[in-house]
C-alpha cells in the first residue's frame, strides 16, 4: 500500500542523524529515489525503500521521501480508516521529533 506509515532506521552518522535512531513517518505515494549524485550521502532506510533518508556531503540539506510535516486536515483526508489512533499518534510523533532535530540544528548556526 502506498498510503500509511512506515519506519525509518538510520544507517549512520550524518548531519543532524545519529545511527540507529528510527522514525515513523507518513507515507502518500509510490515514488522514490533510486539513484543518487555522488553529492548525496544515503544514510537512513525503510523496509520500503532504500533512499529514505539523503544529506548533503558539504551543506546542510537533507531529504526525505516521507512526510515528517504531515498533520491536521492532511491527515484526516489520507489516514482515515487506513491508520489507527495510536498508529496516527505514534507518526505524528516521528515527524514531530525529526522537524525538531532541524529547528534545534537552524537555531544553533
Amino acid at each position: 500500500t502506498f498510503v500509511g506509515n512506515r519506519e525509518i532506521e538510520i544507517l549512520k552518522d550524518g548531519f543532524i542523524f545519529k545511527k540507529g535512531e528510527k522514525f515513523k513517518v507518513f507515507k502518500v505515494h509510490s515514488e522514490e529515489v533510486k539513484s543518487i549524485s555522488d553529492q548525496l550521502l544515503h544514510v537512513g532506510a525503510s523496509n520500503e525503500c532504500l533512499h529514505e533518508v539523503l544529506i548533503h556531503k558539504t551543506y546542510p540539506y537533507f531529504g526525505l521521501q516521507g512526510h515528517p510535516e504531515a498533520f491536521g486536515s492532511f491527515i484526516d483526508d489520507e489516514m482515515a480508516g487506513i491508520l489507527s489512533a495510536e498508529e496516527i499518534g505514534e507518526t505524528i510523533n516521528g515527524g514531530e521529533r525529526l522537524i525538531e532535530k532541524f529547528i534545534n540544528y537552524a537555531i544553533s548556526i
